[in-house]
């Protein structure tokens, strides 16, 4: 069953329905900005649990809506957001979860960008870069959605 911890704590304690903890490729050559380790698989974990739920046709609407808020509450943490961007564009995770992990990206960049501190801009563009400079997957072998 799906447990939804308290608003406070924005994450799912989920129980996972398969898939190993994916280490993402791109993201092993990214620099960190803190978290990390174990509570950051957790994390990771719980966001992929909850877009398994938010693409399964035969999940109610209620865990569904549940899902969704968990997966915009991420959005409200600039360093939670970025983590999670950098962990979801693996090429280890379906499409769909990966197309998440991108516009994570694009939320910071295009909603947040203003309120980050310098350090953490110039961070974030050279995470940018180098998922531009090592790509993802081959053009014909992406999705277009990606």
């Amino acid at each position: 069953a799906l447990h939804f911890l308290p608003q406070s704590h924005r994450l799912l304690s989920l129980g996972l329905r398969g898939g190993g903890e994916a280490n993402a490729n791109v993201a092993e050559h990214l620099p960190s900005s803190g978290g990390g380790g174990e509570g950051c698989e957790r994390q990771v974990q719980q966001a992929v649990q909850a877009l398994h739920v938010l693409h399964d046709p035969q999940e109610t609407q209620e865990r569904r809506r549940e899902a969704h808020a968990m997966c915009e509450s991420i959005k409200d943490d600039d360093a939670l957001c970025i983590m999670m961007a950098r962990r979801l564009i693996s090429t280890d995770f379906p499409d769909a979860i990966r197309h998440f992990g991108f516009q994570l990206y694009a939320h910071v960049v295009a909603r947040r960008w203003g309120q980050l501190e310098q350090p953490r801009r110039d961070a974030l563009k050279r995470d940018i870069v180098l998922i531009m400079a090592s790509g993802t997957r081959q053009l014909g072998q992406e999705q277009r959605f990606v």
